[in-house]
């Protein structure tokens, strides 16, 4: 018979040679999940399950439908690929054709049975969308060797593998060649930059930015990109508003009172608002910082009197010129208001996203603090070089006594 059986002892050697080539790369993955859950790092996952989760997320980005069936269909179609894939292996003689399909269903049931054994034994995330895209191109290789092979013998069987054609077919239908389909809101595009820019050069200033977490970096590399000197996104009263500029997704923020549309990307997705009202500021501080060469972890910048703070909202400019040994320079610029021993307020500048080497040493940077409280201990503003790099740095620190407007009042 073509459909011979390997003799038990053979298929019982090849087994276990198969259990112990998969035990490595999977205790491999128990020591990564291990070391990210000490370090406390991020893992991108649900809990949903294989096929309620990992190939649920798949299905609107490969297939273009989320119906609560396509993720069943396509387990049906792995265990019939995977029936056929078994019966090509016990065929002699085992080519090509035989060994692709197992390898592809090996390696699926493999990673699919190593996922659910680590989310009960280690409480690991199932994969989604981006980090389960490795299982495509298996599964894609496996349906086609299958259907040839099922064509071999019935020649009706080639129709089946059309929905190899759609899948390319939808992809270009579907291209999305502008914007991330991913967080879009972060994909900021440059009439919002440009926007930012005329709102510095309108009022000669430059304008604090509220954003929430991921926009720092987005924001940051995006006005470097654009040769622009912006500020740096403050995310610390996001998305309440606070900033004379303010980032955020109008599908899923409610845009804050006192804020007017400045620009809109087109995916509508990402914003940039403006106040309507500004603030009044007052200069009360206007100070040369004076030449520093070191490796210093913490340079102080400002330390003002706490008490004559108190009750009142501040603004902080820096201009300064900063130059590393040895590039890139890294470091954090700091603003903390503390209170009873802890930071009340902190909000910091990342100087990799101020700094520009190519077009000069120098960053400029805005930030607003809040109300100081009467029971604040102090108010300081530091530079964290955390890394120890040697520097040299000089400049200028200017501080403002902000007021709002009084309904009533015109800018």
């Amino acid at each position: 018979s073509p459909w011979r059986l390997l003799p038990t002892k053979a298929a019982i050697r090849q087994a276990g040679l198969w259990v112990a080539l998969g035990a490595m790369p999977f205790l491999a993955a128990v020591a990564t999940a291990e070391w990210l859950s000490r370090s406390d790092c991020l893992y991108y996952g649900n809990t949903l399950g294989v096929v309620r989760g990992s190939v649920a997320s798949l299905m609107p980005l490969i297939a273009g439908t989320d119906a609560p069936a396509a993720p069943l269909l396509v387990l049906l179609v792995l265990i019939a690929c995977t029936a056929v894939a078994a019966a090509a292996f016990r065929t002699a003689p085992r080519g090509m054709h035989a060994w692709v399909p197992v390898l592809c269903a090996g390696l699926l049931w493999a990673d699919g049975l190593a996922r659910v054994v680590l989310h009960h034994w280690k409480g690991t995330p199932f994969p989604e969308d981006r980090t389960v895209l490795h299982w495509v191109t298996p599964f894609l290789l496996l349906f086609a060797f299958a259907v040839e092979r099922v064509a071999q013998a019935r020649q009706r069987w080639q129709w089946a593998a059309l929905p190899l054609l759609a899948l390319p077919v939808h992809a270009v239908a579907t291209a999305n060649l502008n914007a991330t389909m991913y967080w879009p809101e972060q994909a900021i595009p440059a009439p919002l930059y440009r926007a930012a820019n005329d709102w510095k050069n309108r009022t000669a200033s430059l304008p604090t930015i509220g954003g929430y977490h991921q926009m720092i970096a987005c924001w940051g590399f995006g006005q470097r990109e654009h040769g622009l000197r912006l500020n740096a996104v403050d995310i610390t009263q996001w998305p309440l508003g606070g900033g004379d500029l303010l980032l955020l997704d109008p599908q899923r923020s409610e845009v804050p009172p006192g804020y007017r549309l400045l620009a809109l990307a087109g995916t509508e997705r990402a914003a940039l608002y403006g106040r309507t009202q500004a603030e009044t500021s007052t200069l009360v501080l206007d100070s040369i910082l004076p030449p520093v060469h070191g490796n210093a972890e913490l340079r102080e910048l400002w330390r003002p009197p706490t008490d004559a703070m108190k009750g009142n909202a501040y603004r902080i400019e820096l201009d300064l010129a900063l130059k590393p040994e040895h590039e890139p320079m890294t470091g954090v610029i700091v603003v903390e208001t503390i209170a009873a021993g802890l930071p009340q307020h902190r909000d910091f500048m990342l100087i990799q996203f101020l700094r520009d080497p190519g077009r000069g040493i120098g960053l400029q940077g805005v930030r607003r603090i809040p109300e100081v409280p009467s029971d604040a201990g102090e108010v300081v503003a530091y530079l964290w070089n955390q890394l120890h790099q040697s520097y040299t740095s000089e400049g200028r620190l200017r501080v403002y006594l902000v007021r709002p407007w009084k309904e009533g009042h015109k800018p």
